[in-house]
């Protein structure tokens, strides 16, 4: 029973799957403490940090990422990734090389060796390679161009003209070619020197000011670049030393910045008494550096006079500059000096010593050897105090168990026996360190159902897990090349989670220190940041990977869907859609929100995925799923049909799968339109009234049957008499919805050679000008005036082609024989082509009708007497 509860225990320090409570958790193979500043120290020199390896759909299928969940991707654009609270962002090297992170938000961020649009939006300097400069990425200092000397060239010295107000330097005769090393010298012809000499031009680049004699009064004396001889003994302000040294102002400062280095630092001088390091001059008058050790072995330290010793327990010294100088004797608790009798009395325990009394109380621990024959028995006390013996261990069934924690027993004579909370370190099954170790592989696990393991140290102290670890579910060895390795392909790892000001105040940050900053992204969105170089980088600060699409509403047909879908973010960007999870065989959908998906089955249900992209990558994609309706489809809707000659293209609306059409009412044996919209139908005779039939068709089944009816007809057939002049329209008044009805004309002028009659008789009724009104114009007219000949009586006279129901055309009637005048025919349409109506106009008196010019189409009111053309019609 102790080996298993043992066991265990031990099983703690090798499988860490659970939770931690404490200051810090580390994780090395030499005992160390963890770093302050860490909540988990995972501290090697030989191997490095394993996170969780998933694929991106693995990762993207993470249910409710925790802000600063942090994961490995293994395919597409492999890398860590970390979840920013709106999306998972790549850790990328590739794209920020800035030291400084806040340039990533600059628009000149990102700017490649052959794009300068970035440059010129950042800094306001409008089209650099028209301007001629800055064509290219190669100056080293970005401000130099936005000055105007940049872009000089060998024969081009405008810029340098401009920049400087130097004016035209090719008329000045000099700075004529880009040959001058320092732009600031000009040649100046002549100047004296100070030995009376005049410098001439030729002379200009050779020749130098300098002072004659001593600089001892010279102040702020520039840079020395040349010879210069004489003394200067009175030079103020800062020397500088060697080629860019940093010189100094006083002695002091010089010796100052001499100690700053590292030898300097740790030199012995009287300001420095601590220092660690002394300067020996050698034999050969060289100089070496020797540390505090070596120093005093040098000098023969260690002989001499004592002046004075400050001791610790055990020693113990007076002081002053005579100490004396003694050893405390030890205690059971304090070490220190031993007396003689104490001495003997340790010699006196040796093996098979017997001079010394064994304890005569309960817990004795002094057992005397006994002889081999009691191997295998168990040492038990006996009922006198210090009194004990060997038995031998009763064995056979046991009838009953009474434990005390952390057994518990049932009871009875069928025990179960089961361990309780077990103990651990001083007071537990351990030893008095607190350390557990097993001959094999340990492993604890938790009983129950989902509960935790909870490691806790006392106080301050930390956990401390030595060698290499393994987070996972599957009981796993870490890699050989992971101090860490958290494996899973549903989980990711969390690094602690805090604000920039938090993440701030951690004292003395360990390099290579990560968290997750909530606020430090771009816009106060979350990142991943790491101490490094002493500051904190924040990584993505200025590229962010848009959200994720929000899901639209879907509009679903039998077997079709649009799918609709907006920016997450508000903000335009551009998506991706496909029919499966896989970003990377997804259709670029640009910046549209919607597409149609045809062919579908219907009363099935679809789920498609869209994702939102930007330049820095893509979102997380959203899964929109919608069902194809389960009804049949809409019955077609009848269009206008045409006919013409022997036939009729039977016409209705667009947007179905699929038609059918029929002569009869059976579907079974309708011909297959396919998409088409029009049915040709030749050989009908005309005159006669067709009946058709016509059924929409997709997945789901047939709509119910559209009949399409129609008079083959059409303007300008010759029917009824004369030639169709007209069909009624919807608008018309008699129009008839299931029967065709219209005008024929006479198939030429009926030139009568007479007048309109009754011109100063306003006759009742005649005054109709709507179509279906010329007949009763035409009654009204006869019965109105008696005068025999005039031009309505003639007409309702007239009989033709076997017709007797003749009538003078209304107003609007006679416009639609203009309108139709070429498939008509025969009407004259010259200056004299005037025709009558039947509708009577009162224009001051009742002397006056309507006409119409059929040279120009001009209706007009004229006189009754004139005596013009006419072209009677009749109804059908």
């Amino acid at each position: 029973m102790k080996h298993i509860r043992t066991t265990l225990i031990a099983s703690l320090f090798f499988t860490f799957i659970g939770i931690s409570n404490g200051q810090s958790v580390g994780i090395n193979s030499d005992g160390s403490t963890p770093n302050s500043s860490a909540m988990l120290d995972v501290s090697s020199t030989a191997k490095g940090f394993l996170a969780p390896r998933m694929t991106a759909i693995q990762r993207a299928a993470i249910s409710s990422p925790a802000t600063g969940l942090l994961v490995y991707q293994t395919d597409g654009s492999a890398g860590y990734y970390y979840f920013n609270s709106i999306s998972w962002i790549l850790i990328s090297s590739g794209t920020y090389s800035e030291t400084d992170p806040v340039f990533g938000s600059s628009a000149a961020h990102g700017i490649a060796s052959g794009e300068l649009t970035n440059w010129n939006t950042a800094f306001s300097w409008g089209n650099h390679a028209s301007a001629g400069y800055l064509t290219g990425y190669s100056e080293n200092d970005p401000v130099f161009g936005a000055s105007a000397a940049n872009g000089i060239t060998g024969t081009n010295i405008t810029n340098w003209n401009s920049a400087y107000s130097w004016g035209n330097h090719a008329s000045q005769g000099y700075l004529k070619t880009y040959s001058e090393t320092d732009p600031a010298v000009k040649a100046i012809s002549g100047l004296v020197k100070s030995n009376g000499t005049t410098i001439s031009a030729a002379l200009a680049g050779t020749d130098y000011l300098r002072p004659n004699g001593s600089a001892a009064s010279l102040t702020s004396f520039p840079t020395l670049n040349q010879n210069t001889t004489g003394t200067a003994s009175n030079v103020t302000g800062t020397v500088a030393i060697a080629n860019g040294g940093t010189g100094a102002s006083t002695a002091s400062a010089a010796r100052t910045n001499l100690g700053a280095t590292t030898v300097g630092a740790s030199l012995f001088t009287l300001a420095n008494p601590s220092a660690t390091s002394f300067l020996r001059i050698n034999s050969n008058n060289s100089i070496s550096v020797l540390t505090a050790s070596n120093f005093r072995i040098a000098i023969g330290a260690g002989t001499g006079t004592v002046l004075n010793i400050t001791g610790t327990s055990p020693i113990i010294s007076s002081g002053g500059t005579t100490p004396d100088i003694s050893i405390s004797t030890a205690t059971t608790s304090e070490a220190g000096s031993m007396s003689a009798a104490d001495k003997t009395k340790l010699d006196g325990i040796a093996t098979s010593a017997t001079n010394y009394s064994h304890p005569t109380g309960d817990g004795n621990l002094h057992v005397p050897a006994t002889s081999t024959t009691n191997s295998g028995k168990v040492l038990t006390a006996g009922a006198s105090a210090g009194s004990l013996s060997w038995t031998t261990p009763v064995t056979g069934t046991v009838t009953s168990v009474t434990g005390t924690s952390p057994i518990v027993s049932s009871g009875g004579n069928t025990p179960v026996l089961s361990l309780g909370t077990v103990p651990v370190a001083n007071g537990g099954t351990g030893t008095t360190t607190g350390s557990i170790t097993g001959t094999s592989a340990l492993a604890l696990a938790a009983g129950g159902t989902n509960q935790n393991i909870t490691l806790t140290p006392s106080g301050t102290g930390s956990s401390i897990l030595n060698g290499a670890v393994a987070i996972n579910t599957s009981s796993s060895s870490p890699a050989n090349s992971a101090a860490l390795d958290v494996s899973s392909t549903t989980k990711g790892v969390l690094v602690p989670r805090m604000t920039s000001a938090q993440m701030n105040a951690i004292a003395n940050p360990a390099s290579g220190l990560m968290v997750f900053c909530t606020n430090c992204g771009s816009g106060s969105s979350g990142s991943m940041a790491i101490f490094m170089n002493d500051i904190w980088n924040i990584f993505n600060v200025a590229c962010l990977n848009p959200v994720s699409p929000v899901n639209g509403t879907h509009i679903a047909g039998a077997n079709q869907v649009a799918w609709n879908w907006t920016s997450g973010s508000g903000s335009t960007v551009s998506f991706k859609w496909n029919t499966s999870n896989t970003y990377s065989t997804a259709t670029d959908m640009g910046t549209a929100t919607t597409t149609t998906e045809t062919e579908l089955a219907c009363n099935s249900t679809f789920t498609r995925y869209v994702w939102a992209y930007n330049s820095c990558g893509a979102s997380n994609p959203i899964s929109i799923s919608q069902s194809t309706n389960s009804t049949t489809p809409n019955a077609p809707v009848e269009g206008t049909h045409i006919a013409s000659g022997t036939q009729i293209v039977w016409k209705w609306n667009s947007g179905a799968t699929g038609y059918k059409w029929n002569t009869v009412n059976n579907y079974a044996t309708a011909t297959d339109i396919g998409s088409a919209t029009s049915k040709t139908e030749t050989g009908l005779t005309l005159g006669n009234s067709y009946t058709r039939y016509l059924w929409t068709y997709g997945n789901c089944g047939a709509s119910s049957v559209v009949t399409l009816k129609m008079v083959f007809l059409y303007i300008g057939a010759s029917y009824g008499g004369g030639k169709v002049a007209y069909l009624l329209q919807s608008d018309d008044p008699g129009f008839d919805v299931n029967t065709t009805h219209g005008l024929i004309a006479t198939d030429s002028d009926q030139d009568y050679g007479t007048n309109w009659g009754c011109p100063t008789t306003a006759l009742s009724g005649a005054d109709g000008t709507a179509i279906g009104t010329g007949n009763q114009n035409t009654l009204d007219i006869i019965a109105g005036c008696a005068t025999e000949g005039i031009i309505a009586r003639l007409c309702a006279d007239l009989s033709l082609n076997g017709f007797s129901d003749w009538y003078l055309p209304s107003k609007d009637e006679l416009n639609k024989l203009y309108i139709n005048m070429a498939a008509i025919g025969n009407f004259d349409t010259s200056s004299w082509g005037l025709y009558w109506s039947s509708s009577e106009i009162n224009f001051y008196t009742w002397t006056y009708a309507w006409i119409q010019k059929f040279s120009t189409g001009s209706q007009e009111y004229y006189y009754k007497t004139n005596s013009i053309l006419t072209r009677p019609i009749r109804s059908f």
